[in-house]
């Protein structure tokens, strides 16, 4: 974890507000925020609430003169502080602790629709995409889809913020483009992409490629590197298969994309009566063994798994209404931030969402996330 107390990152924020009519100080309100969120608030009511019901406790720092501010404050304030700045000190905090824990491997970038902030006439959804570090299990930072844009134009503005130097990046099928590509090479690091119908051309002679192999039936081509895993667990089976053919002269256009490998894998799954099966087409930069390949591709879920997944049920991020100005995306950060800190706490074995029922229980548990007792 980032050895500073998480109040030093927020007391060099830029105000957005006109001093002259502030009643509160702005680091102070941040910290409040965040303290609710560690401890389950999921909306400025509740953010307000459990800040007046702690007062007290709050007053161990901060003077307060003014008590503590109104949900409509905290709203109000979130919503006109431009997101750049909180996820500025989102990413101080994961540089400074990446300095104790560089990062490597695999880095999953994908996006999110924040649903409830869609609900009442006129609104639109926020869209965010996120890079995910499935080997340090953190969020490494995020980028807002402009509404008149989409998630190819979000993803080079995401990857400016990242050092991937060294990583492999998976992006599903609709980051599967030249120029982002070309950046991610530009950078240091490999691509893994899915391959799928929006880039027709390249699934088409992809596809062909691995329809051939098959057709051929020679398990023992000197070409073709294999593997397989099987999982089992709650009434549901798996057979994966995973197949990884090389980048040659029969493949120009995987060829023109800088690709070495091009991965084919199979998910045969039984779940009682039902059964299923699906194909998934992968290039990459990198020549792959089979094993690499097939943890490459089941590990870009882990954004979903461990990031949006654990969003919306710990955090109910998708029944989030903040919508207006940058409320909601600020508020975004702000729980990304904190399921940042959560997870990087491993002093207690527990769920993120026991954690956060901890932070509410014990004092001495919510100070040690917030790095101000060791």
């Amino acid at each position: 974890m980032a050895n500073k107390p998480l109040i030093s990152y927020l007391e060099s924020i830029d105000d957005p507000r006109q001093q002259e009519k502030c009643t509160y100080v702005l680091s102070e309100i941040v910290f409040m925020a965040i303290c609710a969120i560690f401890c389950g608030q999921e909306n400025w009511e509740q953010v307000a609430l459990y800040c007046e019901e702690r007062e007290e406790w709050f007053k161990n720092w901060f003077e307060l003169p003014d008590g503590i501010p109104s949900h409509d404050t905290f709203n109000r304030l979130f919503s006109i502080m431009p997101p750049e700045v909180m996820q500025k000190v989102f990413r101080e905090w994961v540089q400074d602790f990446l300095e104790h824990s560089p990062i490597k491997g695999q880095i999953e970038i994908d996006g999110k629709a924040l649903r409830g902030a869609a609900k009442g006439k006129g609104a639109k959804t926020i869209h965010m995409v996120n890079a995910w570090a499935s080997e340090h299990g953190i969020c490494l930072a995020q980028r807002k889809v402009d509404d008149k844009s989409n998630e190819i134009t979000a993803i080079p503005e995401l990857l400016d913020l990242l050092d991937i130097n060294g990583c492999l990046v998976s992006i599903d099928a609709m980051g599967t483009q030249k120029k982002i590509a070309k950046k991610i090479l530009t950078g240091g690091a490999d691509y893994f992409l899915s391959v799928k119908g929006n880039q027709k051309k390249l699934a088409t002679e992809v596809n062909e490629v691995f329809d051939n192999y098959w057709l051929a039936q020679s398990e023992d081509c000197e070409n073709i590197v294999f593997t397989e895993g099987f999982d089992e667990g709650h009434g549901r089976k798996e057979h994966r298969r995973c197949w990884v053919l090389p980048v040659t002269d029969e493949t120009p256009l995987s060829a023109s994309w800088n690709a070495e490998s091009l991965v084919a894998v199979q998910s045969d799954r039984t779940n009682g009566d039902k059964f299923s099966s699906l194909i998934r087409f992968y290039i990459c930069s990198r020549g792959l063994t089979a094993e690499e390949a097939l943890r490459a591709s089941r590990s870009h879920w882990s954004v979903e798994n461990h990031l949006h997944w654990a969003l919306d049920v710990s955090f109910g991020e998708d029944e989030s209404r903040a919508r207006q100005g940058y409320s909601g995306e600020n508020l975004a950060v702000l729980r990304q931030l904190v399921l940042n800190i959560l997870r990087q706490n491993t002093s207690r074995k527990l769920s993120l969402k026991n954690k956060r029922t901890l932070c509410v229980l014990n004092d001495d548990y919510l100070l040690q996330c917030l790095k101000m007792v060791k």
